[in-house]
């Protein structure tokens, strides 16, 4: 059978999605500056974009950085790790983030391992 007509026509369209959610280290002490980089597909110039810190399990928001967007399919934003202010329960230490465009919605990053305190060496 061979059907002719508007519901036999190929749509060309474009999927949008971001595509890759990464922090600039693996590891960071208290206090020291980190970049966030978000790399999509078919996602417009100056889409505003939705960064959202939490802990590893994502039970607790740690910042939440809005105002910042999409140019040329990337974004890379620095930001200060602080988390003495924040009232964390001990242990914490592993972060993630999630980057949110309109209604897309990044997975988790790799984990960030942060350090309260600045390494002992002793000699």
């Amino acid at each position: 059978m061979t059907f002719k007509g508007p519901h036999d026509t190929t749509n060309l369209g474009t999927v949008p999605k971001v595509a890759q959610v990464f922090w600039s280290r693996k590891r960071c002490y208290h206090g020291e500056e980190v970049q966030l980089s978000v790399r999509t597909e078919n996602v417009p110039d100056n889409a505003a974009v939705e960064l959202r810190i939490s802990t590893r399990d994502g039970g607790i928001a740690i910042d939440t950085i809005t105002g910042v967007a999409i140019k040329a399919s990337k974004l890379d934003h620095k930001v200060a790790i602080d988390l003495k202010d924040k009232g964390l329960p001990a242990g914490t230490g592993e972060l993630v983030f999630q980057a949110a465009v309109g209604k897309l919605v990044s997975g988790p990053s790799p984990v960030l391992l942060v350090d309260l305190a600045p390494p002992a060496f002793v000699v």
